[in-house]
């Protein structure tokens, strides 16, 4: 019997011992590296990861994304409201160019101040026409049968717009009076240094000069 108790109370011993022991094993060994590592891959200033962590962190930045997109794209919507009425409003509140009373004065004593008013007035142009050329003659090639059916003095303002345009001042004073009353023009450059310098028409220019020619040549207007 006594040996008996013996082992009872070695076998408790050792079960304490070893109780004890894993104890203790757990308390210590909560501090692993791959717990770290295991944490590590989640975290989101991570610099490295497995799948699992660069899907989440791309689906947070295209989240992110999408909210300054849109936040930019409403202020871009007010903004460009605001500053689209504000400048509609200020055109119509602005409205045509008008020329000044000096420059209105001088177009009017020029002698080819009515051709142009009449000229207008079969095109039907209103109050835009001071703010544009006369004749669209940078832009369209006009043929020579077109300009034939003008008169003298239009086939004239006509071949003299496009010196014009580019700020010839004209030896004739009708035609300074007549040109300065558009908001286009700028006289800059005298007849004797424009025409010492290349000319800067562009094709288009040099073609329908070439047929206003041809056809002031051809009603005998030249």
């Amino acid at each position: 019997m006594r040996q008996m108790g013996r082992i009872r109370r070695g076998m408790v011993l050792a079960l304490c011992v070893i109780m004890g022991m894993t104890l203790a094993a757990c308390s210590g060994g909560g501090n692993t590296p791959d717990v770290t590592v295991d944490f590590g891959e989640y975290h989101s200033d991570a610099p490295t990861g497995g799948q699992e962590t660069t899907e989440p962190a791309g689906e947070t930045t295209g989240a992110a994304g999408e909210t300054d997109a849109a936040g930019e794209s409403q202020s871009g919507e007010t903004e460009g409201g605001e500053i689209g009425e504000t400048g509609t409003a200020g055109t119509e509140t602005e409205g045509a160019y008008e020329p000044d009373e000096g420059a209105m004065a001088a177009f009017n004593e020029s002698r080819y101040a009515q051709v142009v008013l009449d000229y207008f007035e079969s095109e039907g142009r209103g109050d835009e026409a001071f703010s544009e050329p006369i004749f669209d003659s940078e832009n369209r090639l006009y043929s020579q049968e077109e300009l034939m059916g003008l008169s003298a003095d239009l086939c004239k303002i006509f071949r003299n717009e496009i010196y014009a345009r580019h700020g010839m001042i004209f030896g004739e004073e009708d035609l300074n009076m007549l040109y300065g009353a558009f908001s286009w023009y700028e006289g800059t450059t005298s007849m004797a240094d424009f025409e010492s310098q290349p000319l800067p028409f562009n094709d288009t220019e040099t073609a329908n000069i070439h047929a206003v020619v041809a056809a002031e040549e051809a009603n005998g207007y030249r």
